[in-house]
């Protein structure tokens, strides 16, 4: 459960690193330090650090913006993600743990998820535009849940209507997470950077209750490929990161791959919520038949 009190966090504020550095006027140009000029007790002048609290870098957040705007109009795609997050014992130790998930997606009515935490759960998510179905392998149940519309309606009825967590449905979303020009407290361009020997673009954000650390890749294709999350005002301030690679936009994804078999012996539950209602009414019903 503390893993998905975690990812729930996620889901309703991305939000990233933030440091005390500026863009340069040029972006392959490297960094700059934000600084101030203070007079030292021999009278010559040194270089201090400041902090741009509220400094808003207009690159920056025009970036995070193309980067949400090419996801969204990507009509089908397959990415893998590596995601690690801390969880405060009751010691006061921070320990991470993590996830490796496979998202496909075929716009508008199509996304499966497949998802192994590091302690060997196996869940997956399916969506067909008509039902949304959640698998466990190791319990070998799944429950399902009529819901036509396109992907965005089922990611958000998936979390707010049956409470299941879910984790970067926003990322992939068509609509915008959050507004960037009134959500960004304050945001900056860090720098280049090659991870895993793609070249990115480094930015940091800032947001009321936590920091974001982005690397973007470099180019036509604005992709996200890494991501740390900081939960500024929790104890210890644990962190969530993301690593995403193997992207492909021409994968051939059939209609059938995104529907569900039930394996052998597997046992159909429903989900809390659907479970509240069916007592409510079974409850109502049993008050109708004593008038």
């Amino acid at each position: 459960m503390k893993y998905f009190s975690i990812f729930l966090l996620l889901l309703f504020s991305l939000v990233f690193y933030s440091c005390t550095q500026e863009k340069p006027d040029d972006k392959s140009g490297g960094q700059k330090e934000a600084t101030e000029t203070a007079t030292s007790e021999n009278g010559q002048e040194s270089k201090q650090k400041t902090d741009p609290l509220d400094e808003v870098d207009e690159f920056a957040n025009e970036q995070l913006e193309k980067m949400f705007d090419y996801l969204a109009s990507a009509q089908r795609f397959s990415v893998d993600v590596t995601s690690t997050f801390d969880v405060m014992q009751s010691n006061g130790q921070l320990i991470q743990f993590g996830a490796d998930t496979e998202w496909i997606i075929k716009r508008a009515k199509h996304v499966l998820i497949n998802s192994t935490s590091w302690d060997g759960d196996d869940r997956t998510f399916y969506f067909d535009g008509k039902q949304i179905t959640y698998y466990d392998s190791g319990f070998n149940v799944y429950a399902t849940a009529q819901k036509e519309g396109d992907i965005d309606q089922a990611f958000d009825y998936f979390v707010e209507q049956l409470n299941m967590p879910l984790p970067l449905t926003e990322l992939f979303s068509v609509k915008h997470p959050f507004d960037i020009n009134t959500a960004v407290k304050s945001s900056i361009y860090v720098g280049e950077s090659t991870l895993s020997g793609i070249e990115c673009n480094e930015f940091a954000f800032r947001f009321p209750d936590t920091d974001l650390q982005i690397w973007i890749k470099d180019g036509k294709k604005p992709l996200p490929i890494r991501t740390v999350i900081t939960y500024k005002n929790s104890p210890g301030e644990p962190q969530y990161a993301t690593q995403f690679s193997n992207w492909n936009f021409t994968a051939v994804l059939p209609d059938k791959l995104f529907e569900f078999t039930p394996p052998k012996d597997a046992r159909k539950i429903i989900f809390a919520p659907q479970m509240k209602k069916t007592d409510k009414q079974s409850q109502n019903g049993k008050e109708g038949d004593t008038k």
